[in-house]
């Protein structure tokens, strides 16, 4: 891109978010908005909304003595007003797993999807469509 004629955007902001959730059953379902404040390029409009739902299967199924694993799915939506409030979709559908010796940690195991607006970065004019498979550690 340097060695082109194209105009390098230097894409940065921060901001403010406010997400309210609430589990019902097997569910949760999640929503707010973010504020974009000290915006580069000062064009970009400050509006976002977000909001999706996940869902977790509440028995767990034994793998011996490595883990007992919880199917999920998720879905994931935002827009903002700079695209015009169209929505970028994120999908994910796997498998979470916690070792019985090992606490609170988790890791996990999904096949991902994303179709909409590019959500950020120098390509945040575009539309993209990716698909992948994801581990996911936490501790």
């Amino acid at each position: 891109m340097l060695r082109t004629v194209t105009t390098r955007v230097n894409y940065s902001y921060e901001s403010i978010e406010l997400l309210l959730s609430r589990d019902v059953g097997a569910f949760r379902l999640y929503g707010g908005g973010e504020d974009l404040i000290r915006r580069d390029p000062h064009t970009l409009r400050p509006g976002v909304i977000h909001w999706g739902v996940e869902w977790e299967r509440p028995r767990r199924h034994g793998f011996g003595a490595l883990a007992a694993g919880t199917p999920f799915a998720a879905i994931d939506a935002k827009c903002s007003q700079q695209r015009h409030w169209r929505v970028g979709w994120d999908a994910r559908v796997g498998y979470e797993f916690a070792s019985p010796s090992s606490g609170h940690r988790r890791w996990s195991v999904d096949l991902r999807g994303y179709r909409g607006p590019s959500p950020y970065g120098q390509f945040y004019g575009t539309d993209i469509s990716a698909i992948g498979a994801g581990i996911s550690f936490g501790l």
